[in-house]
């Protein structure tokens, strides 16, 4: 490989890049439905569409498309760039993340770079890509189900007070003539703790929440 090539590729540098986890759980979220990234030099007043494209690779990370060179063929804006990553997925409250390139690290400085047994002197861009990482905060769920008698599958109990004490509270209501009852809008948890009361009779028990799932269903089994 010649000297130009070898400078060609360690030149051609992704200006962003990162990650995008679910704040619960640290993994992916299931679908991202939208990844948009915006820019304006540091004295503009309005954003504009990221001359290249971004691409998200495994539906965890992302990366944009084009070195700095290629991106700003006259040079880059001399106070450096304001940019500004939108992201949406199903289930979730759409994020956005505003952060700043210094103009210095749009500038590349020459640098040596050791390929196996050589070092190559080369133009390069030491302080790049800026790694961003995006953590989406899921949708409040709600929580549905039914209270049959521990001692009967088949006997609905009505009248019984549902509520979610922990990790914040929600409720109370009331089971109607089928031993139904919903919450809505839970704390934003991987599990919440639900205590059934009726008269004497009461239940306290950790629900695991899908949170993906609008709608999380239980039936609990109230003892006597």
């Amino acid at each position: 490989m010649s000297l130009r090539a070898l400078s060609g590729v360690v030149s051609t540098q992704a200006l962003v890049s990162g990650r995008i986890r679910d704040s619960l759980t640290g993994g992916s979220p299931p679908r991202i439905s939208g990844l948009t990234l915006s820019m304006r030099p540091t004295e503009a007043a309005a954003y504009s569409p990221f001359p290249g494209s971004i691409r998200l690779l495994d539906g965890m990370h992302f990366t944009t498309w084009g070195s700095p060179e290629r991106l700003f063929p006259a040079g880059p804006p001399s106070g450096g760039l304001d940019l500004r990553l939108e992201v949406e997925a199903p289930g979730y409250a759409p994020e956005a993340v505003e952060f700043s390139v210094p103009a210095a690290h749009l500038v590349p400085v020459d640098e040596v770079v050791r390929f196996g047994h050589r070092e190559v002197r080369v133009n390069g861009f030491p302080h790049l890509p800026r790694f961003i990482e995006v953590a989406l905060t899921p949708l409040p769920v709600a929580l549905a189900g039914w209270v049959i008698d521990d001692h009967d599958p088949e006997a609905p109990v009505p009248g019984a007070t549902v509520r979610v004490t922990a990790p914040a509270p929600r409720g109370p209501v009331t089971t109607d003539a089928r031993g139904y009852f919903r919450i809505q809008d839970l704390p934003v948890a991987l599990s919440v703790t639900v205590e059934i009361r009726q008269g004497s009779r009461s239940l306290v028990q950790e629900v695991a929440l899908r949170p993906s799932d609008p709608l999380n269903e239980w039936t609990f089994s109230l003892p006597a």
